[in-house]
Parts: C-alpha cells; structure tokens; sequence
C-alpha cells in the first residue's frame, strides 16, 4: 500500500514538472493622486514570479520621470540614449496589465513601458496622454 502511494505521488510530481505549471501573481493598485511611478517600479520589482497581472483600480494616473527606471535603450526609430521608463520589464514569461478604463498621463520625456526578453504581453482597458 505505501509502495502505491510513493508511486502515484511521484507520477503526479513528475506530471506537474512536465506541464510546468505556474501561479499567475496578481498585483492590485489602488488609485492615487500622487505620482504612481515608484509604487509600479517597486511592485515589478519585487515581483517573485515571471508571470504577472497588474490590476489597477479605475482613475487617472500621474507617471514623472524623476523615479522611474533610467537605462540607455537603443529604440529603432526613436533614437539611443537614456530613457526614463515607466513599466520596465525584463525576463518575463506571462504580463497581463489591465487598466480597468484607467487614464495614464506621463510627464516630461518618458518612454511608457519597455519590454525585454518577454512573452505573452496584453495591456487593455488604458488610455495613454
């Protein structure tokens, strides 16, 4: 009885290696009137799992360039050099950003949002000024 049980434990393991399955880590971000950029960059940040969804709460959202993530980028037509990036992503597997009919409005030169060595991205549901 207990030879079955290891065997059949160790089949599942096997089988959750094999279909890798992953937990999707849900990010809720409450709206505020204030500058939102370090509230983003520290929950990309510390994010523990490769496959994200950040919910925001409707409302219009201030992004400014003095705390966000600042890197030289080389962007096809847009010019190299360094830029302040709001929603900086890198490694990623899964991003689902659903802005919840929310309106983001980036201050000075920002670039919005910077995607490296990801996959399955979807942002819906946000206007950009």
């Amino acid at each position: 009885m207990i030879l079955k049980n290891k065997l059949q434990f160790l089949v599942f393991a096997f089988l959750l290696q094999i279909l890798h399955i992953n937990a999707i880590e849900v990010i809720n971000i409450k709206h505020t009137n204030k500058d939102i950029t370090p509230i983003i960059r520290e929950a990309i940040s510390c994010a523990k799992e490769k496959e994200i969804k950040i919910i925001f709460e409707k409302g219009i959202y201030t992004f400014l360039p003095e705390y966000a993530h600042t890197q030289f980028s080389f962007i096809t037509n847009h010019g190299n050099g360094y830029k302040s990036i709001a929603f900086r992503f890198q490694d990623f597997n899964e991003i689902e950003i659903e802005g919840n009919g929310s309106e983001f409005i980036f201050n000075g030169r920002m670039a919005p949002f910077q995607f490296e060595n990801c996959n399955n991205i979807k942002v819906q549901n946000i206007t950009i000024d």
